[in-house]
Parts: C-alpha cells; structure tokens; sequence
C-alpha cells in the first residue's frame, strides 16, 4: 500500500514543482505505508545517501573545492559541505574599512 507524495507534502512548505520529476517519481516508489499505533504511517524504504565535507580552513574554499565536492554527489545523494573558513564575501567584509555611527 502507498500513498502519493502530493499527500505527504500538502502541509508543508515543499511543492512538487520544485523537484524534477524523476526525483519525485524515485521518492515515491520508495514510499509505503506501515501500521502503526493503528495508523498507518508512511515510510520511506530507501533513504538518500548523505556525504559531508568538512574543511578546518581559515582562507575561503575555492569554487573549484566546492565543485570538486559536487561532482562526487550523485543523483539521489544529498551533500553537506561544511567550511570553517570565510567566504568570499565575508572577506570582502573584513578588509573594508568599518565606519563608525560617530564619525561624519
């Protein structure tokens, strides 16, 4: 027994617009319903694999760091890509001069 991803998601802030449709046909053949506390309550049967990066940095990561990062995701991964370094708006930021609510 399944039931459409349109369901699950109607009171939320997600809408299927927003994915491609392969993704949304993929989640919901992972979908089944389970009884439960005699309710049935929906599972998903194959989670996304999750793949983190993390970089103890103080410089910005490059762009071709974060790309290198993307092109190891694949299509039904999700990444998490972690920097505690600045970004390059951020250091833009630092070197800029602050101006104080005082001076003219």
């Amino acid at each position: 027994m399944t039931i459409p991803i349109d369901i699950l998601l109607k009171d939320s802030a997600y809408k299927l617009g927003q994915f491609k449709p392969a993704y949304v046909n993929a989640l919901q053949a992972t979908i089944t319903l389970k009884d439960a506390a005699k309710k049935p309550v929906p599972y998903v049967t194959r989670p996304p694999r999750v793949k983190v990066q993390v970089k103890r940095q103080q410089q910005a990561v490059s762009v071709e760091g974060l790309r290198s990062f993307m092109a190891v995701l694949g299509d039904e991964d999700v990444g998490l890509f972690v920097c505690t370094g600045a970004s390059p708006r951020t250091q833009k930021l630092k070197r800029a001069p602050r101006k104080s609510a005082t001076s003219p």
